[in-house]
C-alpha cells in the first residue's frame, strides 16, 4: 500500500482520481472519520467508520463516473454546509478508538490519504506497517506560484487556521497575518518529513509538477496534470500573483528544501 503523505491541498484530489482510474481501492483519514473506496468495473463501494459511543461502519454504493469533477466552494461560516460537515459523531479518534479495528479499515487499501496531520498515536499503532508494507512517498512543489495561487483561491476553506474569513478583507489591513498563513503550509511539509525522520519510516520524494505517476504508482491509466489545476478556474489570479510576490520578497523564500 502507498502512503501519500500530504495534507491539505497536496493533490490528493487527483490521486483519488487517478486510483479510481485504475481500479484502485483509497483510505482515508479526515480525523473523525476514516473512509474506504473501492472501485471495481463502473461500481464504487465507500465505507465510512467513525466513533459514536462505539466503532461503527456504514456502506453505501454508488456508480463510477469517470468524467465527474469536483470544484470547492466557498464555505459560509454558520451556513448549512458549514454545519454539516460533523455529520458522524463528534469526537476526534483517539488510540483506544481505533485499537483492533486498524487491519479491518486497511484490508485491501491500494493508497492511503490523509486530510489531516495524522496523531502521533495513530502512526506508533501502526509503525510496523508503515515501515514494512507501506511505500511512503511525500509530495512537493518546486512552483511556488503555482502552489501558493491554489492555497490562496481556496483560502477561508482548506485549513483550520482562517477558515470561514475573506482574504481581502485580511489582506487590505493585515499582510503579516497573510503571509503567517502562508507559512503554515511550508511548514505542514517540514512537519511530515521530520516525524518520518524521527520514527525512521522510509519515504521517497514525488515532485507534483515533474516526477511520472505512471512510473511512481505503478498505475497504467494516467491522469492529466491538468485536471487538477484549479488556476483556470481563477478570476482574481493578479491579485493572488501580487500577494504571492510580495510574500516570497518578505520572507526571501526559495524552493523547498529536500531533507
Amino acid at each position: 500500500m502507498f502512503v501519500y503523505w500530504g495534507y491539505k491541498d497536496s493533490g490528493k484530489a487527483h490521486m483519488k482520481k487517478y486510483a479510481k482510474m485504475n481500479g484502485k481501492t483509497v483510505i482515508y483519514y479526515d480525523n473523525i472519520t476514516m473512509r474506504k473506496i473501492e472501485t471495481h468495473d463502473k461500481n464504487i463501494k465507500k465505507t465510512i467508520y467513525y466513533y459514536d459511543n462505539e466503532f461503527l461502519s456504514e456502506v453505501s454504493e454508488s456508480k463510477y463516473n469517470p468524467n465527474k469533477t469536483k470544484h470547492r466552494m466557498y464555505i459560509e461560516k454558520g451556513s448549512k454546509r458549514w454545519n454539516g460537515f460533523v455529520q458522524y459523531g463528534n469526537k476526534s479518534f483517539t488510540h483506544e478508538m481505533l485499537l483492533g479495528h486498524y487491519d479491518t479499515i486497511f484490508e485491501g487499501g491500494d493508497i492511503f490519504l490523509m486530510n489531516h496531520e495524522l496523531p502521533e498515536f495513530f502512526i506508533v499503532d501502526n509503525l510496523t506497517r508503515l515501515k514494512t508494507s507501506c511505500n511512503n512517498i511525500v509530495p512537493y512543489h518546486i512552483d511556488l506560484e503555482h502552489m501558493y495561487l491554489q492555497k490562496l483561491h481556496y483560502f477561508g476553506t482548506n485549513r483550520a487556521e482562517e477558515f470561514g474569513n475573506n482574504l481581502m478583507d485580511i489582506w487590505s489591513h493585515d499582510k503579516d497575518r497573510i503571509y503567517n498563513w502562508l507559512d503554515l503550509w511550508e511548514k505542514d511539509f517540514y512537519d511530515v518529513v521530520n516525524t518520518l525522520k524521527k520514527y525512521d519510516i522510509p519515504y521517497q520524494y514525488f515532485n507534483l509538477r515533474k516526477d511520472s505517476y505512471v512510473d511512481t504508482f505503478g498505475w497504467k491509466n494516467d491522469l492529466d496534470r491538468e485536471f487538477s489545476n484549479t488556476n483556470k478556474h481563477m478570476t482574481n489570479i493578479d491579485e493572488y500573483k501580487d500577494i504571492i510576490r510580495q510574500y516570497i520578497q518578505n520572507r526571501n523564500q526559495k524552493e523547498f528544501q529536500l531533507l
